[in-house]
């Protein structure tokens, strides 16, 4: 079929389309001279994809969650699979968000608002990681979020990004963890009932790292209050020998 026709049966405006072969998103046509292209049915299959992929519903997922569903999909996962897997990977983290970017380093300080010093100290320390699978730095939605988040804490509080380089330490230890159980399950599976199992773990670990949090932090504020001077001091009067 024609660009006409596929912009007829897909929905979609020619300059998406055109935007989409050019991010590789979508299989370069068949071009059996050089001025003409030809689609098939499988550029349909693929658009109705990234449809599915751009719904409010789904969030603004990043090119590179894109790219790793159609992978998925070219690998023999089921579609509805591959995008359920993705978004339980992403989560509840982009909803509500606007999309934006892709950012290069610059245009992440200038939308961010945080200084060049601050997210180059942020990106060496792994709390801002480029989105993979470019061949040059490039950094999305998720990263603005973030580079906003600490511009808005860094210097009102005088916090410096080696002290919050644990966190991400830590979180990359529990990732890392859970990885390895999920490997266990899913080493003799099959690509299909590999993603069903890693979606099914990836849920259940964005529920228990949220229950386990709320719970360390109810009972940190129960034991030492705000951090306030009273509850300091109220704290060694009640701990003297802490």
């Amino acid at each position: 079929m024609r660009m006409r026709e596929l912009v007829e049966k897909s929905g979609l405006p020619k300059t998406t389309i055109h935007y989409y072969l050019k991010e590789g998103l979508l299989p370069r046509p068949i071009s059996p001279s050089k001025n003409s292209a030809i689609y098939t049915e499988a550029h349909l299959e693929r658009l109705d994809i990234l449809k599915r992929l751009r719904t409010p519903e789904m969030g603004p997922l990043p090119f590179a969650a894109i790219r790793r569903v159609l992978e998925l999909i070219d690998q023999g996962v089921e579609p509805d699979v591959a995008i359920l897997l993705q978004k339980t990977v992403v989560g509840g983290l982009a909803a509500g968000s606007e999309r934006r970017g892709p950012f290069t380093f610059e245009e992440l300080a200038e939308t961010s608002g945080a200084s060049a010093n601050l997210l180059r100290d942020a990106v060496d320390v792994g709390l801002i990681v480029p989105a993979p699978g470019t061949p040059t730095p490039m950094f999305d939605e998720l990263d603005l979020r973030v580079a906003t988040m600490l511009a808005s804490i860094a210097a009102p509080f005088g916090f410096r990004m080696e002290e919050l380089a644990p966190i991400g330490d830590l979180i990359r230890q529990v990732s890392a963890i859970e990885m390895d159980l999920r490997n266990r399950v899913t080493q003799h599976a099959d690509q299909n009932t590999a993603a069903q199992i890693s979606a099914q773990f990836q849920d259940a670990g964005n529920f228990l790292h949220a229950y386990l949090f709320l719970r360390a932090r109810q009972q940190d504020i129960a034991q030492h209050g705000l951090g306030t001077a009273e509850d300091q001091q109220q704290n060694k009067e009640t701990h003297p020998h802490d």
